[in-house]
């Protein structure tokens, strides 16, 4: 055989930087100098899975990637929310996946973190729907409507049906909102003879499921704890009667995977607890407001000066008590430093102005429409300017 290319300098420790689901694919450093065995056949797995303990990927790069996400959803027309791994519970996938170790890991190609697959999200939805909702159950009410609203929702009346289409709801990998905890489980099954060869060779003593036989510990991957983003939007291309139909849908689609998600849980080993993953509305809410705060900042930056002014007035009388902007108050007097501002601006400006703000002002500060009038009428005194008729 060709030994890989750096047999004589194997690489045994990930740069601080370096992409760990690489490292974890392509650089298992457990074997000997042949590739025969493990260098210690009871602890090499362990300390190679040791290695990805603790936090994995970066902070920054998924956050943006986070906001691309949710960017596209929103002018999709979709939905989105935060789930986090439940107490007492672990996330873990692509187990099936080859690797020296036995068991496999997910790892994104880009993010260096684990994440769900968007076809397993859908999956989970729709095996929801079926199971415990009972689309398409011989005791459901209608059970040609719920095949339609199956085939409308992912594109298959059923899953071993033929005759099927693009469904009409997108769904996108679930991706960490910050760095997910890694460390290492242990399985123990008893019985590995048995079902490896007990089809085989039946009757045989180390073939049969019995409590003589020794347990094998088998060390793998798990998320100890993480926070996913997870997002579903109607399909771009839809007809417009059919993106109604599915958007006045979406929230109801949403709560049912949210159930699923906390219910029958995502990832591999879920029957023994795993993949419990409950909607955190905290999380939601945190990452919520740092994306409005960069949305804002990425609007800011393309706007006029004078667009800006009359911005931060809005803000300051729709965050300001009415109390506060009481003449004499302390943020009227902010309030006016920024109105002064428009003496030298373009009749449409001043315009904008009195209407987005002002007449807000007015509003807020007094509930008497006559004492309204006055007060305009006294302001537009203070400030000639803004007299536009």
């Amino acid at each position: 055989m060709n030994f890989p290319l750096y047999r004589a300098d194997h690489p045994n420790k990930r740069h601080n930087n370096g992409h760990a689901g690489l490292f974890f694919q392509k650089f298992f450093d457990g074997f000997n100098a042949d590739f025969s065995d493990f260098t210690e056949k009871e602890t090499t797995k362990r300390h190679f899975l040791d290695k990805f303990s603790g936090g994995q990927g970066d902070n920054a790069a998924l956050n943006q990637a986070c906001f691309r996400q949710i960017e596209l959803v929103e002018q999709l027309g979709g939905q989105w929310f935060v789930v986090s791994t439940a107490e007492a519970s672990r996330f873990v996938t692509g187990l099936g996946n080859l690797h020296p170790v036995e068991n496999g890991f997910l790892w994104h190609h880009t993010l260096a973190t684990p994440y769900m697959q968007g076809s397993a999200i859908k999956g989970i939805l729709r095996s929801w729907l079926e199971i415990h909702l009972g689309y398409g159950a011989d005791d459901s009410t209608d059970k040609q409507q719920d095949f339609a609203d199956l085939k409308r929702y992912f594109g298959s009346e059923t899953k071993s049906s033929q005759n099927n289409q693009a469904g009409q709801l997108v769904f996108f990998d679930a991706i960490p909102i910050e760095r997910p905890q890694l460390k290492t489980e242990v399985m123990t099954p008893h019985l590995g003879n048995y079902y490896a060869q007990g089809e085989k060779n039946p009757g045989q003593a180390d073939t049969i499921p019995a409590d003589w036989h020794s347990p094998t510990p088998i060390p793998f991957l798990v998320v100890d704890k993480a926070s996913f983003l997870i997002s579903i939007a109607p399909r771009m291309t839809l007809p417009s009667e059919d993106k109604q139909k599915i958007s006045e849908e979406l929230a109801d689609l949403a709560t049912a995977l949210k159930n699923a998600l906390a219910n029958i849980g995502a990832g591999a080993k879920t029957a023994t607890g795993f993949g419990r993953l409950c909607e955190d509305e905290k999380a939601f809410k945190d990452l919520n407001d740092v994306w409005q705060a960069q949305k804002n900042q990425q609007a800011r930056s393309t706007m006029s000066a004078e667009a800006l002014i009359i911005q931060d007035a809005s803000e300051l009388v729709a965050s300001s008590p009415a109390q506060t902007l009481m003449p004499g108050q302390s943020n009227y007097i902010k309030f006016i430093e920024l109105i002064k501002q428009s003496a030298d601006w373009t009749i449409e400006e001043r315009s904008e102005l009195m209407e987005r703000v002002v007449t807000k002002w007015l509003v807020k500060t007094f509930t008497d429409k006559k004492k309204q009038k006055e007060n305009k009428k006294k302001f537009v005194e203070k400030h000639p300017w803004l007299k536009l008729d």
